[in-house]
């Protein structure tokens, strides 16, 4: 058998008309999908009480040990009050507790890097000490900025945007336009936020994680987190409040279970 040098296939030329079509049945396919999705409002501040928070101390039960990683402190990094949380969100968490997010920012620990769950607090935290955790080898502080960067800081509010699915939720509808005869930059864009933000679409670094399952069990988005802090031009999206983490320039998606708010789904992609 000869085998014969890869050609693309020719695609059809369309008319602008045809073009317009498929570009507003796409967007009107696109348009049905809007959700809303919330940026934390932040201020400076630490707080023992279970409040929701960005790093500092976490509400730990008495005689409860810190969380660890292989035997290695985890870094908190952030808890939400439920019942302070924006409808879908707190619905799907069960409508109270404090949801808690600590993760070790080691890559070679993947798969067991990180821990999420409720609790239901019955008074202020009984951490006294916050663990040494040392960043050096994992991730670039030379110059002190992420260490000012995971500062302690309270969750005072939640911004509500309007958001649409990334292109990898279905990436074979933007293929299909290509081979129609569109060209990519003639499909209509929506506004995807990279960045932390709670419930919305996630931005996917990668193809998307799996979730949806044949038994029928459906995990909707709690919160995405970013480590990529950089300005991009012209890019509107939300600041990422988990610098260095996720392989130095990852998301972190944390979903649950639609039936079961104590059954959580998470992973982290980088580029």
């Amino acid at each position: 058998m000869t085998l014969q040098p890869y050609t693309e296939k020719e695609r059809p030329v369309l008319s602008a008309e045809e073009k317009a079509r498929l570009a507003a049945e796409f967007s009107a396919h696109i348009e049905s999908q809007k959700r809303p999705v919330w940026r934390p409002i932040l201020e400076e501040g630490d707080s023992n009480e279970p409040v929701s928070k960005y790093y500092g101390t976490p509400w730990l039960a008495r005689d409860e040990k810190w969380p660890e990683c292989n035997g290695e402190p985890m870094l908190f990094i952030c808890q939400l009050e439920i019942d302070k949380l924006p409808s879908p969100t707190r619905e799907h968490l069960g409508g109270k507790g404090l949801f808690q997010f600590f993760y070790h920012p080691d890559p070679a620990n993947y798969g067991e890097d990180m821990l999420v769950r409720t609790v239901h607090p019955d008074g202020p935290t009984s951490v006294t000490e916050i663990p040494d955790i040392d960043l050096s080898d994992l991730i670039d502080d030379e110059d002190g900025c992420i260490t000012h960067l995971l500062r302690p800081r309270l969750v005072v509010g939640w911004e509500e945007h309007a958001e649409y699915p990334d292109w990898e939720e279905e990436p074979d509808l933007y293929e299909n336009l290509y081979n129609s005869g569109m060209e990519y930059s003639e499909i209509p864009s929506f506004q995807n936020f990279w960045g932390d933000k709670l419930f919305g679409w996630s931005s996917w670094v990668q193809p998307k994680m799996a979730t949806e399952f044949d038994d029928g069990t459906t995990y909707v988005p709690v919160l995405q987190l970013s480590a990529d802090d950089y300005p991009y031009k012209d890019v509107e999206r939300f600041p990422g409040l988990a610098p260095g983490m996720f392989a130095g320039d990852g998301f972190a998606y944390i979903y649950v279970n639609s039936k079961d708010p104590t059954d959580f789904h998470h992973s982290w992609q980088c580029t």
